[in-house]
């Protein structure tokens, strides 16, 4: 018998601990406690192939969405691409692990690959299924679940083959659900097939960097005055993230454009589906493909998202499917004013000064529908 050995890289996981109104947010311990049983069911040889990180300030978060609806949760995960966005990079995940008794509807966790976040319950199994969703995996098709690997194998979505756990030497049936099914979700296992797509994902020599993405400026950051005025400056990102939501009658819901310098993916994927810049006389400045999945079949909405250049003439962004305008955001030329009353020191906002505002009606609080310009 002849033994192959492959050198993997580390998983990347920021940890993300999540409170709300009535719960507490899970400990650290706790947290630790579930992602280090990834090396039971990953081609990881033990712990020391997952690599954590803590955001300062911001390893343990608060929200007030309602994560039982299915808008909360899409707003939930914009909060936490956001929070990806500003600190980490493509092959870092960043996996919000809530308490088991926060309400989340008829569902244990939820993934979206492209922004690379995910949020959910400390139960090993979900938190394995969503880890493997950030890394490229779709579900097996045991259970109903949509968005599945037509190239499964064996094609009822059950592992097939009698699996072992390495450390404890539990054996799971050949019958048993595989780990990104929704069958047997509380002992489900990782197949061979998802395994050495693992594997392979995780043999990378090293993880690539932002495709394009340059440095930011020197000394960016360090200009912003110790005391703030009303007076905004342009983020100086070289690249602008488009997202919104499309229904499945069609229509699109645009969520705020946001510079970065966080470029677009390596490997673009292949879409009908198109986000596009246009000029005021119709020209396409940019375009990129973009995914549009419903990956459950009782959700209205599927996020979509891209990342184009950045062009100071922009007029509209444009959603189109197979060449057919599906919606369009108008761009509004006019720079926002605002009167900045709190916090009044850049010590008080982040170390470079960037201040993330959010509309509110003045008078129940309740957030505005989301203006164009934002």
């Amino acid at each position: 018998m002849t033994a192959e050995f492959r050198a993997t890289r580390p998983v990347t996981i920021w940890m993300v601990r999540v409170s709300t109104p009535m719960v507490p947010a899970p400990t650290a311990a706790r947290y630790r406690a579930v992602s280090d049983t990834l090396p039971l069911r990953y081609p990881i040889a033990d712990t020391d192939g997952i690599t954590y990180y803590t955001v300062p300030g911001l390893a343990e978060i608060h929200t007030t969405r309602d994560l039982a609806s299915e808008d909360g949760q899409d707003d939930f995960v914009d909060d936490l691409e956001d929070i990806q966005e500003d600190h980490g990079s493509d092959d870092q995940l960043l996996y919000a692990m809530v308490d088991d008794a926060v309400h989340l509807g008829d569902i244990a966790g939820m993934a979206r690959l492209d922004d690379h976040v995910a949020f959910g319950y400390g139960i090993v199994t979900t938190f394995a299924h969503e880890i493997g969703h950030l890394l490229g995996l779709k579900h097996a098709p045991c259970g109903g679940p949509e968005d599945v690997d037509e190239d499964f194998r064996p094609p009822d979505g059950r592992i097939g083959d009698v699996g072992i756990e390495p450390l404890t030497l539990r054996v799971h049936p050949g019958a048993t659900g595989d780990l990104m099914s929704y069958c047997d979700r509380a002992v489900r296992w990782i197949g061979s097939y998802h395994w050495l797509r693992l594997l392979n994902v995780l043999s990378a020599s090293a993880a690539h960097e932002d495709a394009g993405a340059p440095p930011r400026p020197a000394g960016y950051g360090a200009a912003v005055p110790a005391v703030l005025t009303t007076t905004s400056r342009p983020f100086p990102g070289p690249y602008v993230r488009v997202r919104g939501r499309l229904s499945r009658s069609g229509s699109v819901r645009w969520q705020p454009c946001l510079r970065t310098f966080r470029g677009p993916p390596a490997a673009p994927v292949q879409s009908p589906c198109t986000v596009s810049v246009e000029d005021r006389s119709g020209q396409v400045l940019a375009s990129s493909p973009t995914t549009v999945a419903f990956h459950r079949q009782d959700r209205e909405e599927a996020p979509f998202g891209a990342r184009l250049p950045y062009t100071p003439h922009a007029h509209r962004v444009v959603l189109r499917r197979d060449g057919v305008e599906l919606g369009a955001m108008t761009v509004p030329q006019e720079p926002p004013h605002f009167l900045l009353r709190t916090p009044s020191s850049v010590p008080e906002i982040d170390t470079e000064g960037v201040l993330h505002l959010r509309w509110q009606r003045p008078d129940t609080g309740e957030p505005e529908p989301r203006p164009d310009i934002t």
